[in-house]
């Protein structure tokens, strides 16, 4: 028998990751490929951070927020960039791509992430952006 997720519930009252301090939860997957929905209210941001291995995919489902994005690498600001992104849009995030998402509007910005268990655990390696 499958085992049956319902998002809206989860989302209703999701599990607060005390290392990104956000609400982050964990819909379904194995090690290899998990989905994640990942909720920033207004003057919430996502810690810059990279992962080490396989890529992340990302689909905005509400709200809108700005991603700045630069690959990792001793001297800050080389090609260091800040992108618009609402509901509808999708991107991905290659290993060594650190990433930050930012809220500053009034709409919860809802997104759905694609990634190994291990981008919310062990290859999670934060940075200052």
């Amino acid at each position: 028998m499958l085992e049956i997720k319902n998002a809206q519930q989860i989302l209703d009252n999701p599990e607060v990751d005390h290392v990104m301090n956000k609400q982050v939860a964990f819909l379904t997957g194995n090690e290899d490929a998990a989905l994640f929905i990942i909720q920033l209210h207004y003057d919430q941001t996502l810690p810059a951070h990279y992962h080490k291995k396989d890529i992340e995919i990302y689909y905005i489902l509400s709200g809108q927020g700005i991603i700045t994005t630069k690959f990792y690498s001793e001297v800050k600001h080389v090609d260091k960039r800040s992108q618009h992104v609402a509901k509808g849009d999708s991107f991905t995030v290659h290993p060594f791509q650190i990433h930050q998402i930012s809220n500053q509007h009034d709409e919860v910005l809802q997104i759905l992430a694609i990634a190994p268990r291990s981008h919310n655990g062990t290859d999670r390696h934060f940075v200052e952006l």
